[in-house]
């Protein structure tokens, strides 16, 4: 290395030109350069730390969205159970009533039969008259308790579910006034129908 002032030769890591004590090159600054390494490290574990957090956020608000999701599943299936449940009841009511029905349409039939056997038989004519009226009674008694058809005295009027002996309203209902409802059997002051039960007196005959 050539001194730019003396132009004299210098070993290449001198400092100072060994003939005029000119200054060749400045010292490294240990401190600056520990300063400056010191702050690359300080920006990226700031880095490293806003991206930890990001990522902790976008994790807390996709277990919010999945815990969402799973309550409003859960709610889902507490309704889908409790509508299950509703229409389970009101099949074990058809199938009783349905049961009841048949029962008497057997005994019509029996006492139907008993009556052609009765008037095709000879005897004394007002015993079998007698007996023919008696019978004709016990039908007519036996078909009252058929199904009747009943209709509706009010718009939109709403069925009801049977639970433990209290009668819950339902979301079922007849839109219309004077619809046509076929009740089964009663009970309570409510009728059964297909659909579920519905109190006698919205009802009327016609």
């Amino acid at each position: 290395m050539n001194c730019p002032n003396c132009k004299d030769e210098n070993p290449n890591d001198a400092y100072f030109c060994h003939a005029c004590g000119y200054k060749l090159r400045k010292k490294p600054n240990g401190w600056r350069t520990t300063a400056i390494i010191f702050l690359i490290l300080l920006v990226i574990l700031g880095c490293l730390v806003l991206n930890y957090n990001a990522e902790i956020s976008y994790l807390e608000s996709d277990c919010r969205y999945y815990q969402d999701r799973i309550n409003s599943l859960n709610n889902v299936v507490n309704q889908k159970s409790a509508t299950i449940y509703e229409l389970e009841t009101q099949a074990a009511n058809y199938q009783s009533a349905q049961a009841t029905i048949d029962r008497l349409r057997r005994q019509i039939q029996e006492k139907d039969a008993e009556i052609s056997r009765l008037n095709n038989s000879y005897g004394d004519y007002y015993y079998y008259q007698n007996q023919v009226s008696s019978l004709n009674r016990q039908i007519e008694n036996l078909r009252s308790q058929l199904p009747q058809t009943y209709y509706t005295k009010y718009a939109q009027q709403y069925m009801y579910n049977k639970c433990a002996g209290n009668y819950e309203k339902s979301s079922c209902y007849f839109p219309s006034k004077g619809s046509a409802v076929t009740i089964y059997t009663t009970s309570d002051g409510y009728g059964l129908t297909y659909y579920g039960w519905i109190p006698m007196n919205c009802l009327e005959k016609r």
